[in-house]
């Protein structure tokens, strides 16, 4: 019950934020849309790389490279697929122009979003949701909560 709890606090909050459709040496589709790869180093661990961008009213454009590490494979007791926790320190570099008279902005920090990624037992998709803090610290420090949900097929 514990873990349904949280899976639904892990639903609903990252629902607010940006949506990514991803895939395992793949390309991301959402608001904000992008593109994205993840590299999986052993069981245990992944590189995973985003890049998003909106261009609607405001250009923005976000890149963050994070170290993925997996809790154990299925720790959270589903009876088929696997339900895999995970966390993923990294780095965050965003680009923002608001438009005339504006100069653009560049900042840069850290970020550690934590996730579970579900994989379905007999097809080549998972669906994963994250999120958590981030902290930009140039050129001023700013404080705020980043996630994603989507899906990935795994080529």
């Amino acid at each position: 019950m514990k873990s349904i709890r949280v899976l639904l606090f892990l639903l609903i909050a990252g629902a607010s934020t940006s949506i990514h459709a991803q895939q395992s040496k793949k390309a991301v589709g959402g608001y904000l849309s992008g593109l994205t790869a993840k590299f999986t180093l052993n069981e245990k661990s992944a590189i995973r790389t985003d890049l998003g961008f909106t261009l609607i009213d405001v250009t923005q454009i976000n890149f963050s490279a994070n170290y993925v590490i997996y809790k154990s494979e299925n720790s959270l007791g589903v009876e088929s697929g696997s339900l895999t926790p995970y966390y993923a320190p990294g780095i965050r570099l965003n680009y923002t122009d608001l438009g005339a008279n504006v100069d653009g902005d560049v900042s840069y920090g850290i970020e550690f979003p934590i996730g579970v990624e579900y994989g379905f037992e007999e097809a080549p998709f998972e669906v994963f949701i994250d999120m958590g803090p981030y902290l930009d610290i140039n050129p001023s420090q700013i404080f705020g909560f980043t996630g994603s949900i989507g899906f990935r097929y795994q080529l």
